[in-house]
């Protein structure tokens, strides 16, 4: 998952080239979507006091949803002065896959996986995923139901134009065997950039962003019918200038990232009553976010804790990973 908002991986032109298309962004130079004059999915009833937190509460939270995050940290085992970008973790928090770039193996995005002993330890050395990983192609943002046997990324790799990024999926029969079956998500794909999914834990809902609507980055989503496939992708209705979604347990909660017209981004939250109502209320995150890029990846199942991608100057390597908890 990298991010949004005509930020690319690596400019293009530069000398280090990478083929296809990234919101990851080291192109700070490049025009960004304008953003919309008032906040996308906002409502004068808020949901926010009805639901989501409630429920989440109800479920069993170790912390106060209602509270703000804490200050951020640094995950700890992570972080190196290369880029460590989108992060996808067990639902125990003891293992992690992380979309980086490793120059001694080559200037692509690559997918790998760590593990720690306890959610608070350090995590140990990053391993190459390469049941996943193309040496020919870019391949990035991976998202797992809990079970850990059903997977979505994007990538560059065939049937997709080089200069683009698709999305597709992989199975397994245990969380601890390969990835198999690696094939183009159907009815999803568009000729147009499509990143960052997020599967719900069901499994029946894949919210992503595309460059499809015009050429700005929107979140959209598909769902998955009886049948096993998914069908047509509609506008996730929080407007131009987001990406990288990501959702609560329950599906009615919703982090994002959004540009401003600077290039710089946020962290936003929205919600909605149930999974087929719209988004509504959306707002900043503003105890997480920086004067810097800041992007979420994943969220703990009880919501307390909220995993981010973010450059702020803090960090080692430009873009690195941050948690932050809510207080009990």
């Amino acid at each position: 998952m990298f991010f949004l908002g005509q930020m690319r991986v690596v400019a293009r032109g530069l000398p280090i080239v990478i083929a296809a298309c990234s919101l990851y962004g080291a192109a700070d130079d490049e025009p960004s979507p304008t953003p919309p004059t008032e906040d996308a999915g906002s409502s004068e009833s808020s949901v926010a006091d009805a639901l989501g937190d409630e429920l989440l509460v109800e479920a069993g939270a170790r912390c106060d949803l209602s509270k703000p995050f804490g200050t951020p940290k640094q995950v700890p085992g992570i972080n190196t002065t290369e880029p460590e970008l989108n992060i996808w973790l067990s639902d125990d928090e003891k293992t992690a896959y992380v979309t980086v770039i490793r120059a001694a193996v080559a200037l692509r995005w690559d997918i790998y996986t760590t593990s720690r002993t306890n959610r608070d330890d350090a995590f140990g050395p990053l391993a190459r995923m390469t049941d996943l990983d193309l040496d020919t192609a870019n391949t990035e943002d991976l998202t797992l139901t809990p079970d850990g046997l059903f997977a979505a990324f994007s990538s560059s790799r065939p049937p997709s134009d080089a200069s683009t990024s698709d999305l597709f999926i992989a199975t397994r029969m245990v969380a601890t065997a390969p990835f198999t079956n690696v094939t183009p998500i159907a009815n999803v794909n568009d000729p147009d950039d499509d990143e960052n999914p997020f599967l719900t834990t069901d499994g029946l809902e894949l919210f992503f962003n595309s460059l499809r609507d015009g050429g700005t980055w929107e979140l959209f989503h598909a769902v998955r019918g009886t049948g096993g496939s998914f069908g047509a992708p509609v506008n996730a209705g929080v407007g131009p200038g987001a990406a990288n979604a990501t959702l609560t347990r329950d599906g009615l909660t919703l982090y994002f990232t959004r540009i401003d017209a600077s290039g710089s981004s946020d962290i936003w939250i929205a919600k909605r009553a149930s999974s087929t109502a719209p988004f509504l209320d959306a707002k900043p995150v503003d105890e997480l976010n920086s004067p810097e890029r800041d992007v979420p990846g994943w969220v703990s199942p009880d919501g307390c804790r909220l995993y981010f991608m973010s450059a702020r100057a803090e960090g080692p390597g430009g873009y690195d990973q941050w948690f932050a908890d809510k207080p009990p």
